[in-house]
Formats: C-alpha cells, sequence, structure tokens
C-alpha cells in the first residue's frame, strides 16, 4: 500500500485501487456500496507512517 486513503465510512484503500474501482465500476464505496467520489478520499496518514515505519525495518516488504 503506497498511499492509503480513508472513506467516509472509515475503510482504507489504496488510492490506486479505490480509483481504478470508480473510474471502471461506478461512484461507490467497494464494501458499503455507498456513494463515493475521489473527493471523498482522505489521506491515512496515521496508516501511511505505520507502513513506512514497518518498511524502514523490514525492507523486503516493498516487494510484496
Amino acid at each position: 500500500m503506497k498511499e492509503p486513503v480513508i472513506t467516509p465510512s472509515g475503510i482504507t484503500y489504496d488510492r490506486k485501487d479505490v480509483v481504478e474501482h470508480l473510474h471502471r465500476v461506478g461512484h461507490f464505496d467497494p464494501v458499503t456500496r455507498t456513494f463515493l467520489t475521489e473527493e471523498n478520499l482522505i489521506p491515512n496518514l496515521a496508516m501511511k507512517e505505520v507502513i513506512d515505519a514497518f518498511l524502514e525495518e523490514n525492507p523486503w516488504g516493498e516487494d510484496y
């Protein structure tokens, strides 16, 4: 996960994956099925911090 974002329903996705879903399938959250647009996505800074710390200690994680 490179760029975690959180939806209004509280679910975290990688930005590229949820944006692809919005463009290909429609403007709804893949889990809750509620209306969702790119403008509703908020950077999940806490998750980004955890991921960055993990990758700093475990560089092999970049490969997965």
